[in-house]
């Protein structure tokens, strides 16, 4: 944890995606609380998955935690720490407001309305952004928890989408990387015929943009539309971030995911087009490997297909 002589707060934004980001969250919830110990920090507050999931848990067993906030409450964070700090220049303008200010345990509902991110503090290099064209999960996969926090699948909307792209190139992005839990499904549960394919499509009118990356897309989305435009549009990275997660069938059967033969089919398919030379170079894959047999069969698959 990087430290600072002129802070007066620490905010630890958790993840709970899997038990390995729940230990490093944590871990890193323990050291804000030695920066407090020492008189190095003043507060220490907790946001993120972790929060939203386990927030009276973490209230009980972390009293080093000064709030624990979740997804609804961020936009009161602010006043609530400026209020904690004595340096409020805006009083509560109602009793619900201040009541709501000194909650030390503040989270409402997981799945809360999208909002621009444009004015987001972004940590990326000047030329690229991430844009969120979706949130939550429909899947049921035994290693993960998103769909107990994250809520279930829902596309932004398409206006709100174009409008934020159109702000970020305007802002000199030059690279779009499109993010959800499960970026290909974009559009599926508004049924008017716009999916990813026609986003991107969209997308790549922007003058100023130069590539858009996918990243997560799930396996069992790949329509022939999507393929095709991913093939087509210059400005679309030939890289695509797919979780294939394993190769052993009884591994995936385990972790619910699909079987092996939906995915070497959908490789197959990728690599008969023209347009992919090297397609096997660009997928990152997701591999929680459960034996060393396993690792080593998925790898000879892998390099067959």
């Amino acid at each position: 944890m990087q430290e600072s002589e002129e802070v007066d707060c620490v905010i630890v934004n958790t993840c709970a995606f899997v038990e390995e980001a729940k230990a490093e969250s944590l871990q890193a919830i323990m050291e804000a609380a030695e920066l407090k110990k020492d008189g190095r920090v003043k507060k220490v507050v907790v946001t993120g998955c972790l929060a939203q999931r386990y927030a009276d848990e973490l209230a009980e067993s972390l009293p080093e935690a000064d709030f624990v906030v979740g997804f609804q409450n961020y936009a009161g964070l602010p006043a609530t720490l400026q209020s904690a700090l004595g340096t409020d220049l805006h009083p509560a303008s109602t009793v619900e407001q201040d009541y709501q200010r000194h909650q030390r345990v503040q989270v409402g509902e997981a799945t809360i309305p999208f909002r621009s991110e444009v004015k987001r503090h972004r940590l990326t290099a000047p030329h690229t952004a991430y844009l969120r064209v979706a949130e939550g999960c429909n899947h049921a996969c035994t290693f993960c928890a998103i769909p107990g926090f994250r809520g279930k699948f829902r596309s932004k909307g398409w206006h709100g989408i174009l409008d934020e792209a159109r702000q970020l190139v305007e802002s000199g992005v030059k690279e779009l990387n499109l993010i959800a839990e499960d970026t290909n499904q974009y559009g599926m549960d508004r049924r008017d015929g716009k999916g990813l394919a026609e986003l991107m499509a969209e997308l790549g009118k922007l003058e100023g943009l130069r590539w858009m990356r996918i990243l997560y897309a799930y396996p069992s989305y790949f329509s022939e539309e999507l393929i095709n435009e991913i093939a087509r549009n210059p400005k679309v990275c030939k890289y695509i971030d797919i979780p294939l997660q394993h190769m052993s069938n009884l591994v995936l059967l385990g972790m619910n995911r699909p079987a092996r033969t939906h995915t070497v089919d959908l490789l197959e398919k990728l690599k008969s087009r023209n347009s992919w030379p090297g397609l096997e170079d660009h997928i990152h894959l997701r591999l929680p490997w459960r034996d060393r047999g396993a690792a080593q069969r998925a790898g000879c698959l892998l390099q067959e297909i």
